[in-house]
């Protein structure tokens, strides 16, 4: 009788895939040499509150071809939300997937924990993230803190491995450099790939500011009912609003909008939650959409199906909100029916 094949989970954008991804990868490989390694991976949009740089099923076959296993999609609105939303998410999916450790970089290999929360700081207007970090943790350190929270109510083990780069720092000098480092580049024209093999000037790409028209349009044609969606709450409605009449630039319209209450990505993600009409009550799916796979994957797949729910994108519980981000995700690019086609399709199988 064949042993049973373990799974380690890693959670990742690769927005876009780079050379630190690949040392990650290759650190979690060392950790579970025989495992088969699944990825949780944001889609179409990332936790920023931006478009994905390029669009999920290019991520896929690129994470596949990396050596990722199993690349199973993080849904859509709980990508758009806080740390803890985005990490509560992403622990849950890769316990119904059977995992039994996770691994991610962090800045330090000491256990990252929460603090608090700093009520005084909410009274003088900063923002609930600002007013439980009074430790100070980068964002990555936030999103490992809520990764060790949940893996433990899920009694999953944790491995950490120094992050080689700093998560948001714009320094494209290195051969290991950030996705916004890379990002950056590509945008200003500046050399990029010693640092990723993915060849983004040969591909689509999606930049926040081509949206800008659809979501100054949103705010301002449904200025009634915008309140009714998703993180569009304590008045930010009014600011959205006025804004939205006095700015025709995205970057001017986050630079007014951003305050000690309400960061950048904060804003943005409320942006997109306009954008996709996302309601308040939407419930976290107890299923797996599979994005793509290889054979150990498919295997895989295979052992666990009579314990975890895996569906068709016909039979998936957030089909159709995640059918509108596609066709939306595409609209500015003339796309939508290209990707739509894609969103409909099986898997990735390499």
């Amino acid at each position: 009788m064949s042993m049973k094949k373990r799974a380690t989970g890693i959670i990742v954008e690769y927005n876009p895939l780079h050379n630190g991804h690949l040392y990650h990868l290759k650190e979690t490989k060392k950790i579970a040499p025989n495992d088969c390694i699944i990825a949780i991976m944001s889609g179409n949009f990332v936790q920023r509150g931006m478009p994905s740089i390029i669009d999920k099923w290019t991520k896929t076959k690129y994470a596949l071809e990396s050596g990722i296993d199993l690349v199973i999609e993080l849904p859509t609105p709980f990508v758009l939300q806080s740390a803890e939303t985005f990490a509560r998410t992403a622990i849950h999916h890769l316990n119904l997937m059977k995992v039994h450790q996770i691994v991610y970089g962090s800045e330090s290999l000491v256990k990252p924990t929460l603090s608090e929360l700093d009520h005084s700081k909410l009274k003088l207007g900063h923002s609930y993230a600002k007013s439980k970090n009074i430790h100070l943790l980068q964002s990555n350190e936030i999103l490992g803190a809520y990764y060790e929270k949940f893996s433990e109510i899920y009694q999953i083990k944790t491995h950490r491995i120094l992050r080689t780069n700093k998560y948001h720092d714009l320094n494209i000098d290195s051969p290991i450099s950030s996705a916004s480092a890379i990002r950056n580049a590509y945008n200003q024209n500046i050399p990029f790939q010693h640092a990723t093999s993915i060849p983004l000037n040969k591909l689509s790409t999606y930049h926040l500011e081509d949206y800008y028209p659809l979501i100054r349009y949103s705010i301002l044609a449904e200025r009634e009912k915008i309140n009714q969606y998703l993180l569009v709450d304590e008045g930010i409605e009014n600011l959205l609003i006025k804004l939205a009449y006095k700015h025709d630039n995205v970057n001017d319209f986050l630079e007014s909008a951003v305050s000690k209450r309400y960061t950048r990505s904060r804003i943005q993600r409320t942006l997109m939650h306009i954008l996709l009409k996302t309601p308040r009550d939407l419930e976290l799916p107890d299923e797996i959409r599979v994005l793509g796979m290889n054979q150990m994957g498919r295997a895989y797949l295979n052992q666990i199906k009579k314990e975890t729910k895996i569906v068709s994108f016909k039979n998936y519980q957030l089909k159709d909100y995640e059918d509108k981000a596609t066709f939306i995700y595409g609209l500015p690019y003339q796309k939508e029916n290209q990707l739509l086609k894609l969103e409909v399709g099986p898997p990735i199988i390499i």
